[in-house]
């Protein structure tokens, strides 16, 4: 259930935002009943059995963060967006949908074997890439603007709307190919990426896959394809014509007027700087009503993890960190052993988390979430390990 709740959940979204042919707001039900199912797993493996270790830690970790909140909501006054939104319930419901994203996550790795298939990895990515090509309309980048008739109510689209379902897709489409297709994967993703709009999410995928490649072992062969795939896309970007680029979406793709005048990285670089001075009195619980007392608005928060400290304070983010950390070992060996599609999705996820948490993305980040949940269970990694003994001991020569 959980892995088809990731596929229709994505899909959902492009044709919802897109087309209008659903209701968007609909689709966050798939993930309350993902994660409604990873409680329940939960609760049926735990009858006859003692908590793990790391699951201790990310029940320490919700439990933190429930204090942390409270600590907000009873000692510090809530203040209010220009909008009119008020930042502790931002926080609120934000925190109560990265839980739900938690235990998807940790639902998913309960799911079983997830046999790979080159057809399959192939529809799902053609599908994406045909529902975004139809949507642009002549453009190289979405223009969100002309969807806005699509979505009722108050809400502003951009790529983060379907960036993060439309990526876990493609991410789903890698794990699930083998052999000559994940090349192929790679080289159409690039540009559904690049179409979206996110240019983080670009690089991100970017890094993702090479380490990925690199800690699985994979011979030279594989990652000169990956690379060669790379070199091409850049260089079909530098020989456009000089008209093409004057097109806003794509100059502010490849930063055409250079770092110092993009006002996203400018912005995102203010917020570093100037924030990092004010942490030290977040220790106990943070405070996401300072970003709106100094600046207006509850998303002017440092755009990666430490953005954690500014949401929940110290405690909150040192075991974030510490989870992340203390997983890298698993997920190697999750790399290296995992014999179908799901071990590939869950190191994918947890490496875009990593990358993500450090150059672009905030403790808001739902792939975050998902891969703690994800690593808070044991099923694949147990799977990777007994393999990695059987190779070990039973292979002559073998290594794991």
């Amino acid at each position: 259930m959980a892995a088809t709740c990731l596929v229709i959940y994505g899909l959902w979204q492009l044709a919802a935002v897109l087309y209008g042919v659903l209701p968007f707001h609909f689709a966050k039900y798939f993930v309350i009943v993902a994660a409604v199912s990873g409680v329940f797993h939960f609760c049926l493996r735990r009858i006859n059995s003692t908590l793990s270790h790391r699951e201790l830690l990310t029940i320490l970790l919700l439990f933190t963060i429930v204090l942390a909140i409270t600590f907000q909501l009873l000692f510090i006054p809530d203040v209010f967006e220009t909008s009119g939104r008020s930042a502790q319930y931002y926080l609120v419901a934000a925190t109560a949908f990265n839980f739900f994203w938690l235990l998807w996550g940790y639902a998913l790795q309960l799911v079983g074997s997830v046999r790979k298939s080159n057809v399959i990895a192939l529809a799902l990515v053609l599908v994406v890439a045909a529902l975004i090509l139809g949507a642009l309309d002549g453009s190289v980048v979405l223009q969100y603007r002309r969807f806005s008739d699509n979505i009722a109510g108050e809400f502003d689209l951009s790529h983060l709307t379907i960036g993060e379902s439309t990526y876990l897709l493609l991410v789903a489409s890698y794990a699930l190919a083998s052999g000559w297709a994940q090349p192929l994967i790679f080289c159409v993703t690039l540009p559904i990426l690049f179409a979206l709009g996110g240019r983080a999410d670009v690089g991100i995928y970017v890094v993702s896959i090479v380490s990925y490649e690199w800690l699985r072992g994979a011979h030279g062969s594989k990652l000169i394809h990956v690379m060669i795939a790379l070199a091409l896309a850049i260089g079909v970007f530098a020989s456009l014509p000089s008209s093409v680029l004057e097109d806003a979406g794509i100059a502010r793709m490849i930063f055409v007027g250079g770092l110092g005048e993009d006002t996203s990285y400018a912005a995102r670089h203010t917020f570093l700087i100037e924030d990092i001075t004010s942490l030290p009195g977040q220790v106990p619980a943070g405070d996401v009503t300072q970003l709106v007392r100094y600046r207006g608005g509850v998303g002017t928060y440092i755009h990666n993890l430490l953005s954690a400290w500014q949401f929940y304070g110290l405690p909150a983010f040192a075991l974030i960190v510490y989870l992340l950390l203390s997983n890298m070992g698993r997920i190697r060996r999750l790399a290296r052993n995992a014999m179908d599609a799901l071990g590939p999705f869950g190191v994918l996820v947890f490496l875009s988390a990593i990358v993500g948490a450090i150059v672009a993305k905030s403790v808001t980040h739902h792939i975050l979430w998902l891969a703690l949940g994800y690593c808070a269970g044991s099923v694949p990694f147990r799977e990777a390990a007994d393999r990695a003994r059987y190779v070990r001991n039973v292979v002559p020569g073998g290594t794991a």
